[in-house]
């Protein structure tokens, strides 16, 4: 099996959403985020209470951006050249079988990807065929 390069631990500093200023009071406003722009606006002025503002301090280590908590990057494989690339580099990216793959095309994905020795992380997903109803 395939051994991660990475040592140092993977630490996501945040991984809650930043939630748009007043999204919970109002249902027009989404609650995806905007930077309060407004002259008077607490938030933007960073007065105590009102949340948090995304800046350059919750950022993810430069070394560890990306990885998951096994230390691999993903990696979305739609056919077989596409997981050839991940060939030389199957210690640093792991293969995501895309979602518009069908299952037939999908067990040839994973039986070449077994033969190359790469990691799927959706290996499971979309195998029940008629023969297992």
């Amino acid at each position: 099996m395939v051994k991660k390069v990475l040592k140092t631990p993977v630490v996501h500093k945040r991984t809650k959403p930043f939630k748009r200023f007043q999204a919970h009071q109002f249902k027009r406003i989404q609650t995806t985020w905007r930077r309060p722009k407004g002259i008077d606006n607490p938030l933007r002025r960073h007065y105590r209470g009102r949340g948090p503002m995304p800046s350059i301090g919750f950022g993810t280590d430069k070394r560890t951006r990306y990885h998951d908590k096994n230390g691999f990057i993903r990696y979305v494989v739609n056919n077989s050249q596409e997981l050839e690339v991940l060939l030389m580099h199957n210690h640093k990216y792991q293969a995501v079988i895309g979602q518009s793959v069908g299952a037939r095309k999908r067990i040839k994905l994973l039986e070449r990807a077994r033969e190359l020795d790469i990691k799927v992380v959706n290996a499971r997903g979309k195998l029940k065929t008629e023969e297992q109803e």
